[in-house]
């Protein structure tokens, strides 16, 4: 009767380390946020797209045939918007060598009372001829054209409702895809964690442009 107490005892002692394990466990994977690990390796967020982005001094590979020709300098000033209200301009710059530039300015307001003015948006990149467009089907289509770039934004935010005033920042991608006729289609993503962030769409036609003098420094 003795052993077979000592190992009941045993018993329960493994039984309730394994409840208490468990607990751990359900804890942890609610305090690390479980779906933040998937998100982050969603192939289609632009973060996991930074191995399309060319070292400052590199060169940008070539466009293929069926692309757009981009043998001038080109640049882009479109209307930002976000579930169809307006976000501020964006000026996408973008050169025969195939450096691309996108600044970000703007003043609105998102919320009533709450005004947002952008006072420091700019990114830098490239684009990547080697990226194939596919649509919702899975179709491919080999004349898109796709750039991106990476950058720092800053806006300063005022808040009426509140009687408070501070600054919110991090990082912005702007991507998207050229059309053989030099029609743009992209969005701006802007992100504090690399977990949340928020969309900003625009599209336009590229027109020729004089910025010949731009320097386009090192992107790391």
């Amino acid at each position: 009767m003795l052993i077979k107490s000592i190992y009941n005892k045993k018993r329960s002692g493994y039984a309730l380390l394994l409840m208490i394990l468990i607990v751990i466990i359900i804890g942890a994977v609610i305090w690390f946020d479980p779906m933040s690990f998937f998100q982050s390796n969603d192939p289609n967020l632009p973060w996991n797209q930074e191995f399309h982005l060319v070292e400052g001094g590199a060169q940008v590979p070539p466009t293929t045939e069926q692309q757009a020709v981009i043998d001038k300098n080109l640049e882009l000033t479109a209307r930002l918007e976000r579930d169809g209200s307006p976000r501020g301009v964006l000026k996408i710059l973008i050169t025969p060598s195939g450096r691309a530039s996108a600044d970000w300015d703007g003043e609105f307001y998102p919320e009533k009372k709450v005004f947002y003015d952008v006072v420091m948006a700019d990114s830098e990149g490239n684009i990547a001829p080697s990226r194939v467009f596919v649509d919702e089907n899975g179709f491919e289509d080999p004349t898109k054209l796709f750039f991106i770039t990476k950058g720092n934004y800053m806006i300063v935010v005022s808040d009426d409702n509140r009687g408070t005033s501070y600054r919110i920042g991090g990082t912005m991608y702007v991507r998207g895809w050229i059309e053989p006729d030099l029609h743009l289609t992209g969005e701006m993503i802007i992100t504090a964690d690399m977990k949340e962030y928020k969309t900003l769409t625009f599209e336009g036609d590229l027109k020729e442009a004089d910025f010949s003098s731009l320097d386009f420094p090192s992107l790391f």
